[in-house]
């Protein structure tokens, strides 16, 4: 290697649901890669929460266009089991010294997963670093808990300026403002990272910065 490469364990099919018994069997059985000193580094676990809202299965507090609200993308018989599991997903992880890096895009799933979260780390004060992916819908409460308990947010604000159509035509014109809140994630003091998503968008770094500033396509800014 000549690029220092920092890798995240991901547990069972990448479109399948997320279980709990995946995560521990994962955790017990990992093993740190050897003789790459200083160029690669696993550095934690990721959690597959939920979809996206282009396509209506990002787990949502408000209706979609359709009115319906999504769901998690974990295993579960009820949307009750389903919180609970991925809760004892972030919870294992965590307790393993961990780093959890959870993709959450929904409202209620940015929620769910941020007071999860908190909540690990209120139990033995560790500065873990979790964060959340993506982040496409996040409510002004939710910025706030994860200002105050240090949880970061790893965004792509290409992935919006792309699908505009998509995205309003999901979630309509009334949630708009709680999409992809880069400047009020900086402004009330979240660790914010851009990131492209690749191959979804560009690796090219000026892309993500160009839509950040200019949301071209979704507020309509040119």
């Amino acid at each position: 290697l000549t690029a220092r490469v920092t890798a995240l364990m991901l547990f069972g099919e990448l479109d399948g649901a997320s279980s709990l018994s995946g995560v521990l069997d994962g955790l017990r059985d990992f093993t740190p890669p050897a003789d790459v000193p200083g160029w690669f580094r696993v550095a934690g676990v990721k959690i597959f929460g939920d979809g996206i809202p282009p396509m209506r299965n990002a787990w949502m507090d408000e209706p979609y266009t359709d009115g319906t609200y999504g769901g998690l993308l974990v295993e579960g018989a009820s949307e009750a089991e389903r919180e609970a599991v991925l809760i004892a997903m972030i919870d294992a992880a965590h307790a393993a010294g961990h780093q959890v890096a959870v993709h959450a895009t929904g409202s209620r799933t940015t929620r769910t997963v941020t007071d999860a979260f908190a909540a690990a780390a209120s139990r033995d004060g560790r500065d873990a670093r979790h964060y959340i992916i993506h982040g496409d819908v996040i409510s002004s409460r939710t910025l706030a808990t994860m200002a105050a308990a240090g949880i970061g947010l790893n965004t792509q604000v290409g992935i919006p300026v792309a699908t505009e159509h998509m995205v309003l035509g999901a979630l309509g014109e009334d949630i708009l403002p709680q999409t992809w809140p880069t400047r009020d994630a900086l402004d009330i003091g979240v660790k914010l990272c851009l990131s492209s998503d690749a191959p979804v968008l560009t690796p090219d770094w000026r892309v993500g910065i160009a839509a950040a500033v200019t949301r071209r396509g979704l507020d309509g800014a040119v």
